[in-house]
């Protein structure tokens, strides 16, 4: 309390306080470490204004409080998503967005690190956090078309997105291996599975592939040419562990083809039989048809087989 209203009524002594002190880090490490402290989370929101804060400080914190930062960070872009005439207090400033978003780039492959058994979870829990800002960043007007321009981010989400899905295709069962077989987990067979810091993950590469393509047709291009509408598409399977993955990916697909002709075409070139052979399909009791016209009908085991049962008995009625 008393470190933040001395800086609030002297702001020209935060940088002083930042870059000249040399106990300003541990000072900082303290703060992100007194849990349940407003005042502890008001000076470190403030610091944050400070241009050079995560450039100078952010390298030289440990995993678990680059996290905490991260977590104040997605506090106050949600402030601004729930608020838009907030206070200045809670203004992120590009500098921070453009700097965790060269992180991603550098380091989103360690989130692949998470599929062996053994592995150290600090730092690819870290790109997650990290990835969970730019969702959320990206879905502010005011961040978006700042973030759609970041070289390689968006190249770097398809890729880890392309990692992810075929870790989870692999033999053995792992972190990323979809679970597909929902009366397990309705049964509770597979409840602790669902509790792994990658739920959810697929779910936020595909909203962050979707933000950053919206109305920028140089992403949709590049969304194409990395074969990244395929890979989408076979995401849209039921899975516990990306309870909305379906819904993600339509909206991901929505904006990838807005006004973009040569994306349409490679939707409509995907060949539809494939989804009546989705196993997934099966366990919900449907089966997937095409008409006469091309289109797909989506009819329920159920109700087909008690129609098989009634025209059977109606024939028997009648010769019998």
């Amino acid at each position: 309390m008393l470190i933040y209203n001395i800086l609030i009524a002297l702001p020209d002594l935060r940088d002083t306080f930042l870059y000249s002190a040399s106990n300003a880090a541990p000072v900082i490490l303290s703060l992100l470490s007194t849990n349940g402290s407003e005042w502890s989370l008001f000076a470190v929101e403030y610091f944050l204004h400070s241009p050079k804060f995560l450039e100078t400080f952010y390298p030289t914190f440990v995993s678990s409080k680059r996290i905490a930062l991260l977590d104040v960070i997605l506090m106050m872009l949600n402030e601004l998503k729930t608020d838009f005439q907030t206070s200045s207090n809670y203004k992120i400033p590009v500098s921070v967005l453009i700097f965790l978003a060269n992180e991603f780039v550098k380091y989103a492959d360690i989130i692949l690190q998470m599929k062996e058994p053994d592995s150290d979870l600090c730092e690819p829990l870290e790109i997650i956090h990290c990835l969970d800002v730019l969702c959320c960043a990206s879905s502010i007007s005011s961040f978006v078309d700042l973030l759609q321009s970041v070289p390689d981010l968006l190249c770097t989400t398809i890729v880890l997105l392309k990692g992810v899905h075929a870790a989870g295709k692999q033999a053995s069962s792992n972190c990323f291996t979809p679970i597909e077989n929902l009366s397990s987990v309705v049964e509770g067979l597979d409840r602790n599975c669902l509790m792994g810091p990658t739920d959810g993950l697929k779910c936020q590469l595909i909203r962050l592939i979707a933000n950053l393509s919206w109305r920028n047709a140089q992403n949709q291009d590049k969304v194409r040419e990395f074969d990244g509408i395929p890979l989408i598409l076979d995401c849209c399977k039921l899975d516990a562990r990306n309870p909305f993955i379906v819904q993600c990916v339509i909206f991901a697909i929505r904006n990838i083809c807005e006004n973009n002709v040569e994306n349409q075409k490679v939707i409509a070139s995907i060949d539809k039989k494939e989804l009546s052979k989705s196993p997934v399909v099966e366990e919900l009791g449907l089966n997937v048809l095409e008409d006469k016209h091309g289109s797909l009908v989506v009819t329920s085991v159920r109700d087909d087989q008690s129609r098989i049962e009634q025209t059977t008995q109606d024939i028997r009625d009648l010769f019998l």
